[in-house]
């Protein structure tokens, strides 16, 4: 690339705006990102922390749900019921409630024999299955995850032995729980987004509990003091940037108005004096605003009119010599050398526009002794 030999005052400050705004546009970008990069590990903070919340609440309803479990498998009334069940269905659905072993608005209850059957047929209310699903072990207590019709069921299966020393198996108890209302309900949500919590399974899908985690999708809470964190600082970027660019094109009016118009004229009054439009009349011209400008363009100014005397002296001077050289001081009459000059030039008109020529001649007497 190739650069101009020079250039324009008006061009430099120009460029030096351009860069001015070029470095402002990188450091607001700059800002910005990280702007961008404080959002972002803000909003991971909060997503690690809705996701520690969430973690705590499901393991805190999972070992409710173990808890309340072994109670029921320790209970009398459990035990009662798998050797006489003869008041089952009110100990189903009725007495084990009263009794608060468990929530009824969240958990359903079924007893099983040693073979997996159920006690007797579940009511339309109660959606237990009528046997136990295949694949679960049969002495370690299990739990699992099913959808259910749209709605997503945690079943936890325990077995209920005769015994302290869990030696003689009764049978088997079924706790049934509507994960997301109990979910919910476990307690306020500081840092995840209730309605954003979804569970990914398929209808009929059985998934292990210990799996939970990989089917649970949810988002954080937006936080208000970080939104308006991040409003204000963008706001404070853009207000910065404007008043930069504006504080910019008024230094470049102020720079047009007091120093580049004022060079400008100082460079064309030059060029006229170089040229020879020089005026006199310096006192009737508007004076430069700048000082230091208005000093040169006057020093300039008196310059100036110092060799225009000197010229007019010089030229004055010259045609003096010129004439002296030319004439005869005493008569004032030409001289030869003149003489020699005037015929030479005549001769040269004569090649280019030929003419006739008459000489004239004066014989004065006795001249030498009047010159001498």
């Amino acid at each position: 690339m190739k650069w101009p030999a020079n250039v324009s005052i008006r061009q430099v400050a120009l460029a030096f705006i351009a860069a001015l705004l070029v470095v402002v546009s990188l450091i607001g970008g700059y800002a910005a990102y990280q702007t961008r990069a404080v959002t972002r590990s803000l909003e991971q903070h909060n997503q690690n922390a809705a996701q520690s919340e969430l973690t705590a609440i499901v393991q805190r309803l999972l070992s409710q749900t173990e808890e309340k479990a072994l109670n029921l498998a320790s209970w009398d009334e459990t035990r009662q019921q798998l050797v006489l069940p003869e008041y089952y269905t009110y100990w189903r659905d009725q007495r084990v409630y009263e009794s608060g072993q468990l929530n009824s608005q969240f958990a359903r209850i079924g007893l099983y024999n040693r073979s997996g059957k159920a006690l007797a047929p579940n009511p339309k209310q109660n959606p237990m299955p009528s046997s136990l699903p295949g694949g679960v072990s049969p002495r370690t207590p299990s739990s699992w995850l099913t959808n259910e019709a749209g709605s997503i069921a945690l079943y936890y299966k325990f077995p209920v032995h005769g015994d302290e020393q869990r030696q003689t198996l009764l049978g088997y108890g079924l706790i049934r729980i509507d994960f997301m209302p109990a979910l919910l309900g476990q307690e306020a949500l500081h840092f995840t987004d209730r309605s954003s919590i979804k569970f990914a399974l398929k209808p009929g899908e059985r998934l292990p509990a210990a799996d939970l985690f990989t089917r649970l999708a949810f988002s954080a809470k937006p936080d208000p003091e970080q939104r308006l964190f991040q409003t204000i600082l963008s706001r404070t970027l853009l207000a910065l940037f404007v008043l930069l660019v504006a504080s910019a094109l008024l230094g470049y009016a102020f720079y047009n108005r007091l120093l580049v118009r004022p060079m400008g004229r100082l460079s064309q009054d030059i060029d006229d004096m170089q040229h020879g439009h020089f005026s006199s009349r310096l006192s009737h011209s508007q004076p430069m605003r700048i000082s230091e400008l208005e000093n040169i363009r006057r020093s300039l100014y008196e310059y100036q009119l110092q060799l225009r005397v000197l010229h007019g002296s010089l030229e004055s001077q010259n045609r003096e010599f010129h004439s002296q050289a030319r004439q005869d001081v005493l008569t004032g009459c030409h001289n030869r050398r003149a003489y020699d000059e005037d015929w030479e030039n005549f001769r040269q008109e004569l090649k280019t526009a030929p003419q006739g020529v008459a000489f004239l001649l004066f014989d004065c007497d006795r001249f030498k002794a009047i010159n001498d």
